[in-house]
C-alpha cells in the first residue's frame, strides 16, 4: 500500500517485527515461510496503477532483484495502459460505425422515399423521422424497412 501511495520502492523490510508497519501483513507472510518483503510501484509514467510485492524466504533481498522487479513492473504498467488505450480505441470506432452506418441507413431510405414520391430528400427525411415519431419506432429501423420494402411500414390498428 505505501509503495501504491507513493509511488517508491518500499523495503526490503524484515517481517520479524508483528508491531511493524504491516502488522496483519507480516503475520500471514511469515506464516507463509517469507522473511523479507519489498514492493515496487506498477507505474505508467506518472500514473501509480498499483504495486508488485517482492517477498523471501531468506533474511536478505537483493538489491539487483528489486531493480529488475522495478523494470518489469514499469514494463507491465505501460503494456496495461497501451491495453486499455487500444480497448477504448476499438470501442469508440465500434460506436462510430455503427451511428455512420444508421446514418447511411436513413439516407438510402430518404433516397428511396425521393424517388417513390418525386419530392426532395430533405422532406423524405422529414417524412421518415415524423412516420418513426408517430409510430414510436427507432428512426434506423423504420429508415431500414424502407431500405428493404421500398415502402413505409404499414401499422395495423388493433
Amino acid at each position: 500500500m505505501d509503495s501504491y501511495r507513493t509511488a517508491r520502492a518500499v523495503g526490503p523490510v524484515l517481517l520479524t517485527d508483528p508491531a511493524g508497519p504491516w502488522t496483519s501483513f507480516t503475520a500471514l507472510a511469515h506464516a507463509a515461510g517469507y522473511r523479507v518483503a519489498a514492493a515496487v510501484p506498477l507505474r505508467d509514467r506518472d500514473q501509480t496503477l498499483g504495486s508488485v510485492l517482492l517477498g523471501a524466504t531468506t533474511l536478505s533481498l537483493p538489491d539487483p532483484a528489486l531493480v529488475l522487479t522495478q523494470a518489469l513492473a514499469d514494463a507491465a504498467g505501460l503494456s496495461l495502459v497501451a491495453r486499455r488505450t487500444l480497448h477504448e480505441h476499438l470501442d469508440t470506432n465500434a460506436r462510430l460505425r455503427g451511428v455512420l452506418q444508421r446514418r447511411v441507413t436513413v439516407a438510402q431510405a430518404a433516397g428511396v422515399l425521393a424517388g417513390l414520391y418525386r419530392i426532395p430528400v430533405t422532406d423524405a427525411v422529414t417524412v421518415l423521422r415524423t412516420w418513426a415519431r408517430r409510430h414510436d419506432r427507432p428512426l434506423e429501423l423504420v429508415a431500414a424497412y424502407v431500405v428493404a420494402h421500398r415502402a413505409l411500414p404499414v401499422v395495423r390498428e388493433a
